[in-house]
């Protein structure tokens, strides 16, 4: 299981599109990862993926001094390359 993190998660795919455009300038390794629960979706923007949790989780700790949220997760769920 691969490693990444997530700097942000919404309802709304557009807002979630527009966030990882922003993310992208700064970090290549970006991507939406949708998530379904039920009869709702969910737009993850997560950068990654990483080789271990620990290397998510130093990556995790360097973007958020630029003042981004991230929250490192597990790879399981589909990816949507951008």
């Amino acid at each position: 299981d691969q490693n990444a993190f997530r700097v942000h998660a919404v309802d709304d795919e557009a807002e979630a599109l527009a966030v990882m455009n922003e993310v992208s300038h700064r970090y290549e390794d970006v991507y939406l990862s949708p998530l379904s629960s039920g009869a709702l979706r969910y737009y993850q923007v997560r950068l990654g993926p990483f080789r271990s949790r620990d290397e998510a989780a130093q990556r995790a700790r360097e973007v958020s001094r630029t003042g981004v949220q991230a929250l490192v997760v597990g790879e399981a769920d589909r990816r949507v390359e951008r």
